[in-house]
């Protein structure tokens, strides 16, 4: 980590909180403010380690594992905010009624009924998949505002 790369992550941070909400925007934020002060790569390391610490604890978090995505930054922090909502309404959606009862697993686990918690996580990969795939086919915009211009290409099947 360098001082140019904190920079970076920095900004990517600030733009992903722009879309993302979290209790832990604040203390975030703070973090943020105070790596401004690193004058030395040493001081990145130690400030971008703090950063890194408590995005652990976030979910979604600004900070990514692995490989770097082909989205940029913008992209990823609108596609963790529908996501986030996808499953937030999923698991009210699986709660409801007798939606809970009706709701099974894959046959691997046996059948058994389906937790709620994994209910919204299948349908927010399944969601931000499906999104993905829009970006990539010229689709979508990866905007929230794109959102309502989607349209599927139907073929008259007559």
């Amino acid at each position: 980590m360098n001082l140019e790369k904190l920079e970076t992550n920095r900004n990517n941070i600030r733009t992903w909180m722009k879309e993302n909400e979290s209790p832990l925007n604040d203390a975030l934020e703070g973090l943020l403010t105070a790596s401004e002060l690193a004058k030395t790569d040493d001081e990145a390391v130690k400030y971008w380690s703090s950063i890194r610490s408590l995005c652990g604890n976030m979910s979604p978090s600004p900070v990514r594992k692995g490989v770097q995505s082909k989205y940029s930054t913008e992209v990823l922090a609108v596609l963790d905010a529908i996501g986030t909502e996808v499953d937030e309404a999923s698991v009210r959606y699986h709660n409801d009624g007798i939606m809970s009862k009706v709701l099974f697993s894959h046959g691997k686990s046996g059948g058994k009924q389906m937790l709620a918690e994994v209910f919204g996580k299948t349908m927010r990969n399944m969601t931000i998949g499906k999104l993905k795939k829009k970006l990539d086919d010229g689709i979508w915009d990866g905007t929230l505002a794109g959102l309502d211009s989607l349209t599927e290409i139907t073929e008259d099947n007559e």
